[in-house]
């Protein structure tokens, strides 16, 4: 790069460049990006067994919460997560209140484990 040329802004923070950080004003002061997804989708499972329908946006990992945008903004955070499960493309998610969520998303395997090494450093704050 010539010293010269306009740099892309970065934030420190999320280290994305500005025009692709959607997520950066829903931060908080002391949360990191750790690995934006384009293209997913997320549905939830209700405990009385009724499935939403699927919204499609981009899914943000946090070291404390999954992030969906799609025109409206969906957290979970980590720690109510009580497991974790794949099913081909699909990222299953159990929470504490027994409330399912499906995560459709491209190398859904990859992406299960660096949600579990997100949680596996919350849990040992």
């Amino acid at each position: 790069m010539n010293p010269s040329e306009p740099q892309p802004s970065v934030s420190p923070a999320v280290g994305l460049p500005a025009s692709d950080e959607p997520i950066r004003d829903l931060l908080r002061a002391d949360e990191r990006l750790l690995e934006p997804h384009r293209m997913a989708s997320i549905s939830v499972v209700h405990r009385n067994g009724v499935r939403s329908a699927a919204h499609f946006g981009s899914l943000y990992l946090t070291d404390r919460r999954l992030i969906h945008l799609n025109g409206h903004t969906s957290t979970i955070e980590l720690s109510e997560i009580a497991e974790l499960g794949i099913a081909r493309h699909r990222l299953l998610l159990s929470l504490k209140d027994a409330t399912g969520v499906i995560l459709d998303l491209e190398h859904a395997t990859a992406f299960r484990a660096r949600v579990a090494a997100a949680l596996g450093a919350l849990r040992s704050r």
